[in-house]
Parts: C-alpha cells; structure tokens; sequence
C-alpha cells in the first residue's frame, strides 16, 4: 500500500489518518495541518502507525519537512517514465524539431537491466541509426544485430536516450533516478480518468503510485510537455 502526504500550513494543528480509495487503489492518507514541536511528535507516531502496516513510500509534497518522515520516501517516477518512453520520444523530438525516424540516437546506460533492452529495441525499430554507449552491453549489440541488423555506428548522433547523466552536448532524453528533477514532465489523463481524480493534483508521484498499483493503465496517461533537461 502506498501513503498520501498533505501537509496544510495554516489553520488549527492536527493531525489525520485514515484510508481512502483514489482513482481505484487503496492509499493510508496522513494529513496534517499547522506546524509546531508538539504536532512533529504527533506526526512521528503516525508515521510510524503507517509503517507498521507495511506503508514505505508515499506520495509526499515537496515541502514535507525531512523532520517528519520517518523511514517513508517519494514516489519515484523512473520507471512510469521508462513506460511511456514511446510518448516521450514523440514529445521530445516535436519539441525540438527532430524526426527520429531521420536521426542518429545514442543509448546511455550504466548497465543493460530490462528496461535498457526495452528502450534499445524501441529505439532499433524507430531511428534510423542507434549507437549503444551501454557499460557491459556485448550481449545487447548481438541482440540488436541479429534481430534488427544493428551494429555500433551509424554516424554522428543528433540525439541522446540517457539512464544517468548525459555524457555528449546533444539533446538528452533523460530516464534515469534524476529525470524528473532535472527534466520535468507534465502529464494529462484521459477523461475518465481525470473526472475521477479531480480532487487531486496530478502529480507524478501520484500518476506512478496509481501505475505500479495496477489501478492506472499507461494508456490513460498523456504526455503534455517536457522540460529543457540538461
């Protein structure tokens, strides 16, 4: 089960916690409104409470003290993101004028875990050229050779998919644990899906916590826009 963070600045302390169904998955909700040394304490034990019923990451706001979280952690949106890598790709290069079926594009990985064979076989069927800059990745490029006809190479690269930090000056489509800090998506639902959540911001967080719950099919997720990234 995942946790849901509100934290409400002004008004008279307390704090609440209570179960609730959003958008179709089950959520431990914690609200808390004010701030004050006694009300951290009261914040502890029910963090804590959370914790004992198996609850370790949350869709917590950005201003959620450190001081008040105990073991829970985010959300994280890396593999959401990895998901819709499709969707993403289409984004990135209308932003920036790239036809990908046109271009030569570099694949940065540390190392060659599932979700880097997924995108180098998206990639392999949609660029024209793909360059593997994949630490470990020998049994990848045979992969790619025997069932693509790819091999390294394929002239410089006008574009970069990158698990980690971008290592080349080209654009970078990041995917990796820092994307969404350092390239921001704003995504949309599809109608159903945006009538039943409407009382909720749609955060990434939230849209990942729904996604790996099996609540939310990636279908019902849009990409509306991308930050400029590295």
């Amino acid at each position: 089960m995942f946790g849901y963070l509100t934290w409400v600045r002004s008004g008279r302390p307390g704090v609440a916690l209570e179960r609730l169904q959003l958008g179709g998955a089950p959520f431990l909700a914690l609200e808390v409104r004010g701030e004050s040394r006694r009300l951290r304490r009261r914040v502890l034990r029910a963090v804590a409470q959370m914790e004992r019923v198996g609850v370790r990451r949350c869709v917590m706001p950005p201003d959620w003290p450190a001081a008040w979280r105990g073991g829970l952690r985010p959300v994280e949106e890396t593999r959401l993101r990895q998901a819709l890598l499709p969707q993403l790709l289409n984004c990135f290069c209308a932003q920036r004028g790239l036809v990908l079926e046109q271009a030569t594009t570099m694949l940065c990985a540390p190392r060659p875990d599932s979700a880097v064979w997924a995108a180098a076989e998206l990639l392999a069927q949609r660029s024209r050229h793909l360059i593997l800059s994949v630490e470990g990745g020998e049994q990848l490029r045979r992969a790619l050779w025997r069932d693509y006809g790819l091999s390294a190479g394929g002239g410089e690269a006008s574009m970069q998919v990158c698990f980690a930090a971008p290592l080349y000056g080209i654009p970078a489509l990041l995917l990796g644990a820092e994307a969404q800090n350092r390239q921001p998506v704003c995504y949309d639902l599809t109608p159903p899906w945006e009538e039943q959540l409407q009382a909720y911001p749609v955060t990434p967080q939230l849209l990942a916590a729904l996604w790996e719950s099996g609540a939310l099919p990636s279908s019902a997720v849009r990409i509306r826009s991308l930050g400029n990234g590295a």
